[in-house]
């Protein structure tokens, strides 16, 4: 399992540059990152929506298929954004495997 937070989204999207998500036919940069989010899962909420769980699903889709075609000198800069993420404690890793986990 890996939890992603905003702030490590933020540091992936300083990396990718503006991401497009169609189906929300947005641009989500690094510097309008929490207020897109923020709009997209508050406003017109209501019990049961999954406009929250849909909008940064999008989000995450996107930047995973953007690290998985990067070049090697964006890849660096994703490794980078990851050691800083999990250095301030902004992303969560659980595997199933106790003894990869004690590792880890």
């Amino acid at each position: 399992m890996i939890a992603v937070n905003l702030p490590a989204a933020r540091e992936f999207l300083k990396v990718t540059g503006p991401v497009k998500l169609p189906d929300f036919n947005e641009e989500i940069t690094a510097t309008n990152l929490f207020e897109r989010a923020e709009y997209r899962t508050e406003i017109d909420f209501f019990p049961g929506s999954t406009q929250k769980k849909d909008f940064l699903g999008s989000l995450a889709r996107e930047l995973f298929d953007r690290a998985q075609n990067a070049s090697a000198g964006e890849l660096l800069q994703f490794t980078q954004a990851l050691e800083t993420a999990m250095t301030q404690k902004q992303i969560l890793l659980n595997l199933h495997d106790e003894g990869s986990q004690k590792i880890l």
